[in-house]
């Protein structure tokens, strides 16, 4: 939805490329019952957002949701003794503040 409605085809591509990704990762989610609630209560978040054309709320909620799903993925396929205390995860390049 977010997507078809974006108006920046060159975003549109990039995210329907990564499509096949999201899909792998959302069947290893579906297999961690509070990953679902929290993932869904963090769509509703950014859609809020959206609504609201706050779009500096919006990037910083996708994201933390991105980040706080590699978290989940690294912890589901290393389990939690498999991370050390103080490494973080973070997803790809932040964009520049606008400040």
């Amino acid at each position: 939805l977010i997507v078809d409605t974006c108006q920046n085809e060159v975003l549109a591509r990039l995210i329907r490329s990564l499509q096949d990704h999201f899909r792998r990762f959302r069947s290893l989610s579906r297999t961690l019952p509070q990953k679902l609630l929290t993932s869904h209560a963090q769509h509703l978040e950014i859609l809020e957002a959206l609504k609201a054309r706050d779009e500096d709320r919006a990037e910083r909620l996708v994201h933390e949701h991105f980040d706080a799903a590699a978290r989940s993925l690294l912890d589901s396929l290393m389990g939690e003794e498999g991370r050390q205390p103080g490494i973080a995860v973070a997803v790809g390049p932040r964009a520049p503040s606008r400040d």
